[in-house]
């Protein structure tokens, strides 16, 4: 398991790894997240609202938020892929930036259960596990009510592995 909410009710499970994506099953008693936790993530990591997304025919995550609550795998899902660009950023700048994607999915059967896939480039497995792990944590101080972890904090694991050429190569 690589990540379980000691408060509130999620888990998270790796489930396969394929060439360029990874695919965690996420287990909830609490399907949604309501609209002022999303507002609290938000606010600390404002990046989030710009990304892209097609959900429901909506444009940005932003506009996906706007229009109510949102499942927890979805944020996840985002959450992962913001902390990887904060660390990319960090690491080398302004320069290419891979392109990671995600889907989430309800799993079949599984009311209480979404597949959350990230792509990602050649290399960077260990660097999308600890995204997610890390994004897992954000999300159970958030439900928690806890004040959040500063966004620099949160990637420094990240930014420690892209730096080492041993475990991540570019």
């Amino acid at each position: 398991m690589l990540f379980e909410s000691q408060t509130n009710s999620f888990s998270l499970d790796i489930i396969g790894r394929r060439a360029h994506s990874i695919d965690f099953y996420l287990t909830f008693s609490e399907f949604l997240i309501d609209v002022d936790s999303l507002n609290v993530l938000t606010d600390r990591y404002d990046t989030l609202l710009a990304h892209a997304c097609n959900c429901g025919g909506e444009k940005t995550f932003g506009q996906v938020i706007a229009s109510g609550s949102v499942d927890l795998g979805h944020v996840l899902e985002h959450l992962t892929i913001d902390l990887l660009v904060r660390a990319y950023r960090r690491v080398y700048g302004s320069q290419e930036i891979p392109i990671f994607a995600g889907t989430t999915s309800l799993v079949e059967d599984r009311h209480d259960t979404q597949r959350i896939t990230i792509s990602y480039v050649f290399g960077q497995a260990i660097l999308v596990y600890e995204a997610m792990r890390r994004a897992c944590h954000v999300i159970d101080e958030v439900l928690s009510g806890e004040s959040l972890s500063q966004p620099q904090e949160v990637i420094g694991p990240l930014v420690m592995l892209l730096n080492d050429k041993t475990v991540c190569r570019r």
